[in-house]
């Protein structure tokens, strides 16, 4: 029988079969208005009979015909399986109605004998909607979701044969699960053996545990502390953990395994605030607690979203081609908050040293003239000056000459007389970037030692995936973080051209090839920053340190977990870590080495050091100073 053959008799009975479904339906909705009479209930069963012969007729017309022939193509697998769910589905819905209506001794068919118990269960009246199983392809990790869903729905029904629980079960089959069946003619017997035939290849336990446990491992981070990226998270967790508890195996109880990978996925804020949440102890947290947290987390997201949308009420926010600037009304100190006095009669304000008062009004982005909170000296409409030296600064902000120069002079510095090196990007389209650097290699006073500039290892990562280990320095005076071209070269960056000019000693202008955004992390994974602006410059520095470290120096770090094993050894520097995560790098842990010899400070990389070192005397005949 060819498929044109047994594509025109299926559709005969199927015609048959909506036939019978129609008058079926017409019979339900005139039982609904007055009482079925004899005439009606014995065309109901008639009906029936025929149903059970048109069912029985396809049957055997797709059992002769997956006998003689193979289906060509998948174009007609699709007509077959479709074919199949119409059939099943007028079949199903036609017995349930007069299941409904007349006694179940009067109309149990030959082939559910044997199915159905001694007490049945009632069918309800109201009309549910058509049932949609899900479909399952073979992939591991849907198996017990498909496997519940139909096991409940389907296999555990007994109002269903097993002839109809094959149709089903076929109709829900795709891609390589569908052929580990298909090849099976359609009887209640074979029914049985391909559902065992599909447990035995996919409920693997131990496969599918380990699937769970990766996706916990390999579950997202979460970034900059949103709303999606918590829910995901979240979601992810339930998923799995949930799944494995159903296969006997809690690993959510006192774990504190899974509470470090979780908590090595949440971001540096998120951490911050959940450890605010604890307070002061030292004690171990639960997962429960950090779970309740992050759900405590949504939920104050969602609260202070109002119809969608988030809204600020406060000062008032004004915008600026160069800033964000925060405007209030009434007249109180800016600095203690006290509305009896303005910011220039303030005496806490008042008993800072002329550099501390700078620098908080630099920090908080308040006018070097006025001292006003509204707006940057640029904007500033005031006329009045300096009284000391006439310049466009307050008073308070003016800074002795004779002191500074003398606190250039102590004996010790590594420069005498040294301007700072400063650090500026400029740019005709950019707003005016002031990045102060101190990135300073010099010989100490004493006879073989030198500086030692704290370096690292560090992964770089592009959006695309690829990612570098690269060796970097850890710089504070500089505000933006850099990479070198040969890097950029090897990660093949996608970069933006920026209009901007790198000031360094001097006032000196260094060329930058460009912007370009990167993940950083260390080499073990701890993730430090995504998506992170980076300059591009040709250079950075000349290979660090710039002498051979003393061998004692290693010796007395041997214990220690090294940010960078190397750094007793003459490297380049491709990465420079500023002060835009300068502050999220380091732990806390400060390690004292001895006299003379440099600190060890703890970082999310490891231990870097920094300070005063021996060095080996060979090396002291070419030590000069560097400088980036």
């Amino acid at each position: 029988m060819n498929f044109a053959t047994f594509t025109r008799k299926s559709n005969l009975l199927k015609k048959r079969l909506e036939k019978v479904h129609g008058s079926v339906l017409s019979t339900e909705a005139s039982s609904k208005e007055s009482p079925l009479s004899d005439i009606q209930i014995r065309r109901l069963t008639c009906w029936k009979n025929e149903i059970d012969n048109t069912i029985s007729e396809f049957n055997d017309l797709v059992n002769r015909f997956t006998d003689t022939e193979t289906p060509s193509g998948l174009q007609d697998d699709e007509l077959l399986v479709k074919l199949r769910e119409e059939m099943l589905d007028l079949c199903v819905d036609a017995n349930c109605i007069i299941s409904a209506l007349l006694p179940m001794a009067n109309v149990k068919p030959d082939y559910l004998a044997g199915t159905l118990g001694e007490n049945p269960l009632p069918r309800s009246s109201v009309r549910l909607p058509k049932l949609e199983l899900p479909q399952f392809s073979g992939e591991p990790i849907k198996w017990m979701h498909y496997y519940n869903a139909f096991d409940v729905t389907i296999h555990k029904n007994q109002v269903l044969s097993s002839v109809e629980k094959f149709q089903y079960l076929l109709s829900s089959l795709r891609g390589e699960a569908l052929q580990l069946v298909s090849g099976l003619p359609i009887t209640g017997e074979n029914y049985k053996i391909a559902w065992d035939l599909l447990h035995q290849r996919y409920h693997n336990v131990r496969k599918l545990v380990s699937l769970h446990v990766s996706k916990i491992l390999d579950m997202p981070p979460v970034m900059n502390g949103s709303l999606s990226s918590i829910r995901s998270f979240l979601s992810t967790y339930f998923e799995n953990t949930q799944a494995l508890s159903a296969f006997q195996y809690d690993i959510t109880q006192e774990n504190i395994l899974l509470l470090s990978i979780l908590i090595r996925k949440l971001d540096f804020e998120t951490r911050k605030r959940f450890e605010d949440t604890r307070g002061v102890n030292h004690e171990l947290p639960a997962v429960s607690d950090l779970i309740n947290f992050l759900e405590a987390e949504c939920v104050h997201f969602e609260d202070a979203i109002i119809d969608g949308r988030r809204t600020v009420k406060g000062p008032q926010i004004r915008i600026n081609k160069t800033a964000l600037i925060t405007t209030t009304t009434g007249n109180f100190c800016a600095f203690c908050r006290d509305p009896s006095h303005a910011i220039y009669s303030c005496s806490a304000f008042k008993d800072k040293s002329p550099q501390e008062r700078k620098v908080i009004v630099g920090e908080k982005k308040w006018c070097y003239n006025c001292l006003g909170t509204s707006h940057t000296v640029k904007s500033c409409n005031s006329s009045r000056r300096c009284n000391r030296c006439a310049k466009r600064h307050h008073s308070l902000l003016h800074l002795n000459v004779n002191s500074s120069s003398s606190l250039n002079n102590r004996p010790g510095t590594a420069a005498a007389n040294a301007q700072l090196p400063s650090l500026s990007i400029s740019g005709k389209s950019q707003p005016e970037l002031t990045t102060e650097k101190h990135f300073v290699g010099l010989s100490s006073s004493k006879p073989n030692t030198s500086i030692l500039l704290a370096t690292t290892l560090i992964r770089l990562t592009t959006p695309s995936g690829f990612s570098h280990v690269v060796r970097g320095i850890l710089d504070s005076a500089s505000q933006c973080s850099i990479i070198s071209e040969r890097c950029a070269q090897v990660l093949n960056v996608t970069r933006r051209r920026v209009n901007n000019e790198i000031n360094g000693l001097s006032q000196s202008h260094v060329k930058c090839n460009g912007l370009t955004f990167l993940s950083l992390s260390s080499v073990g994974g701890k993730v430090l920053a995504y998506s992170h602006p980076m300059m591009i410059l040709q250079n950075i520095t000349s290979n660090l340190p710039l002498a051979t470290i003393s061998p004692e120096v290693k010796e007395k770090m041997k214990s220690f977990v090294l940010a960078d094993p190397t750094f007793d050894v003459p490297s380049p520097v491709d990465v420079l870590i500023g002060a835009d995560l300068f502050p999220h790098v380091f732990t806390g842990i400060r390690c004292f080495l001895g006299e003379n010899y440099p600190l060890a400070l703890g970082t999310i990389f490891g231990f870097v050091l920094m300070g005063s070192t021996p060095i080996t005397p060979v090396s002291e005949i070419n030590h000069k100073p560097s400088v980036a």
